[in-house]
Order: C-alpha cells, then structure tokens, then sequence
C-alpha cells in the first residue's frame, strides 16, 4: 500500500475550503482546485474532492476551526479510498441504484446550469435528452384522473351524480377511497407498464383530447 500526503498545500487549501462558497460548482472553477492533496495506491484525491465534501455538510460544521474540518474532510477521504479499495464483493442492487440516482442527478444539474447560462438552445438540449434516454424519448404518455370506489353501486351513483351536474374532481375528493382523492383523482402523467393492465387499457381506448398526448422527450 502506498499513501502520500501533500503538507505544503494544507494551510492554503484549510482556508480556501473556508473562504469559498459551500457550492461546489463554483468552487471548482479556480485553479486551485486540481491541485493532489492525497495519493492513495495510485488514487489521487484533490482539493476539489474535498470542497465537494465539504459542501454537503450541514452549515453548522462552519463553526470549526478551518483547519480542523479541512483536515477531518481529507482524513475521511483518505480512508473512504481504502476502504473502497480492500471492498471485494459487488454493490447491492440498492447501492447501485443510489450511485446511478446521484450521478443522474448532477449530469441534469449541470446540464440546467449550463442551459440558463445560455450556452445552449432548446435543440441541443433536447437532443443531448434523447440521446441519453433514447428507451423513452418516444413513449406516448397518458394523463387521466379516477374515482375509485369498493362497489360497482357506488360508482354508478357517482356517474348518476355527474350526470346531474356533479364535477368530477369535487365527487372524487368526497368519494374517492385512492390516494389520489386529494387532488381530484388526478393521476399525473403515466406510460405504459405505470398502471396495471386493465386501467391502463381502458385509459388508451378512450378518445383523448390533444392536450393530454406528449412526448417524453420534453
């Protein structure tokens, strides 16, 4: 095992890490920022990896002395590479689908800064999407809303009531046993395979109005 410690930049990088913002978007953009703190087996741990841990840290943690949370932060780093270096088995389907979420995320977040920046037009944006999701891009989706009741009685006195002027969404909030009762029986926007077979079978039969067909796409 091999681990190297740059001293020579820990006073600097304690109060850069303080000085800058908690965003690490920002705080990644000075040059300093590339700079190895840590060299772990060949792993190198940089000023930026610490200001990124740094900035998912409760704004409590402000309160200590620079260089100890600094110090503490590339500590932990340290041994987070060794740790994840002696790790043998294979992620839990769970953790997989954490690390897959957090790394969806910041390429959407970066992808949305860079759109407002005005780097790019609507065009580009939506071809980056479908390219990154090209399994969707086309999927029709359907948006409906439901009243569900125990009985077919039930529901026949609700189109009853509807038929004499009832509204919808009023019926479904007073009648409605779903979760969906709250917001009118407004199921959102859905594709195939979100609902089960037979209601979503029954959604595509109906003649739909042209404001309730989109793309996934955008």
């Amino acid at each position: 095992m091999t681990f190297k410690l740059k001293t020579c930049l820990m006073g600097a990088a304690a109060g850069l890490i303080l000085s800058t913002g908690v965003t690490f978007a920002q705080d990644s953009e000075d040059p300093d920022a590339s700079q190895v703190l840590a060299t772990v087996n060949g792993v190198q741990i940089t000023l930026a990896h610490v200001i990124a841990a740094r900035s998912n840290l409760p704004a409590e943690y402000g309160q200590l002395p620079a260089a100890l949370l600094f110090n503490g932060l590339l500590d932990q780093l340290v041994q987070q590479t060794l740790l994840g270096q002696s790790f043998q088995g294979a992620l839990s389907l769970q953790s997989r689908a954490f690390l897959e979420n957090a790394q969806r995320a910041i390429i959407a977040g970066e992808a949305i800064a860079t759109f407002l920046s005005g780097e790019v037009d609507e065009a580009t944006l939506r071809a980056t999407y479908e390219e990154q999701y090209p399994e969707v891009a086309d999927e029709l989706e359907y948006r409906a809303s439901h009243i569900l009741v125990e009985t077919e009685e039930e529901a026949q006195d609700i189109i009853d009531e509807m038929g004499n002027g009832g509204v919808f969404s009023a019926l479904a909030q007073e009648r409605s046993t779903g979760p969906s009762a709250a917001v009118g029986g407004d199921l959102g926007w859905f594709g195939d395979g979100d609902m089960v077979a037979p209601f979503f079978e029954a959604v595509v039969a109906l003649e739909l109005r042209p404001s309730k067909q989109i793309s996934a796409g955008m």
